[in-house]
């Protein structure tokens, strides 16, 4: 997880707002979390791969296939569109929760993972239940 109080200092203010407009473009596609490292593709002219290393809510180190990542400043527009993300829909991918129209990259296996463990489950699909009445005194 980013703190963006805690990252924004590592961007200058032409940057940081460059990224904020690629993740409210939603440019930001097939984020994948490995432990604490985040990757993305950012459509921006062309297909850019970004990284980043999360740790204690900064930035640890960040990668980017782009010519301006660690020419003019640390880190580049891309990797602070990706920390955007990070910071606004980091906790559904910690929490399993994948949405590819949110960025994230889904597993294509993952649905039939789930439907082979709730088959194992024997979980009913349909629970027969008695009517409730509710009487007003």
């Amino acid at each position: 997880m980013l703190f963006s109080n805690q990252i924004r200092k590592d961007f200058q203010v032409g940057t940081w707002n460059k990224g904020q407009t690629l993740f409210r473009d939603n440019r930001v596609k097939q984020v994948r979390l490995k432990k604490e490292l985040f990757t993305s593709e950012i459509a921006d002219e062309e297909s850019i791969r970004t990284s980043i290393l999360a740790e204690r809510g900064t930035i640890r180190t960040s990668s980017c296939s782009c010519s301006a990542h660690g020419a003019y400043e640390k880190h580049c527009r891309h990797v602070a569109a990706l920390a955007f993300w990070i910071i606004a829909k980091g906790s559904l991918l910690r929490a399993g929760i994948e949405d590819s129209e949110e960025g994230a990259a889904t597993d294509p296996n993952a649905t039939k993972r789930s439907k082979a463990a709730a088959a194992e489950i024997n979980v009913p699909k349909v629970v027969p239940a008695e009517g409730v009445a509710y009487v007003r005194a």
